[in-house]
């Protein structure tokens, strides 16, 4: 879902004649995201003006898209997309999210922690999913799930001090 980027391009070149506005009508969390028709096209969850994005609810998917493509209709916020289209734009960032991130699954990359500290290199990934890193406090497995990419950055979801603890109860 953090696919911002990818999801945004995606409304902002694929449908072409997108408005873009100022004041865009307040998007804040509750409020309902129409089309050029007036169709609901999604509810607004939250609202992150610092890094100009919003997250909406299509009632099927959930995804994060820029401030600046929403326009204004006198409904209120408003996207040039059909729900369906908007479902369709979710489920393609999702896909491309999770293909980036099982591409990076490999070994001999580098594991940070949850804070962006070095937690260590994967030496093997098994076919159950477990993924075995070497790092600063031992050697651990963590399953494939535990894992996230931040700016193209591995990203387990646990600390150094976690896995320290962890390591250190098992001796």
């Amino acid at each position: 879902m953090k696919s911002t980027a990818f999801l945004a391009a995606a409304l902002a070149f694929a449908i072409p004649g997108i408005a873009q506005a100022q004041d865009m009508r307040d998007p804040a969390p509750g409020r309902q995201v129409v089309d050029p028709r007036g169709d609901y096209v999604a509810t607004i969850v939250s609202v992150d003006q610092a890094a100009g994005t919003a997250v909406v609810d299509t009632g099927t998917r959930r995804g994060t898209v820029l401030l600046a493509t929403f326009g204004q209709s006198t409904r209120g916020p408003m996207l040039v997309t059909t729900r369906a289209q908007l479902d369709e734009l979710i489920l393609a960032a999702e896909t491309a999210q999770a293909n980036a991130l099982n591409a990076a699954i490999v070994p001999a990359v580098a594991v940070f922690d949850a804070n962006g500290a070095p937690l260590g290199t994967i030496t093997e990934v098994t076919a159950t999913g477990m993924v075995l890193v070497e790092g600063v406090a031992g050697t651990f497995y963590l399953p494939r799930t535990g894992f996230r990419l931040v700016s193209s950055q591995l990203q387990a979801l646990v600390s150094t001090a976690d896995v320290t603890a962890q390591l250190a109860a098992k001796k």
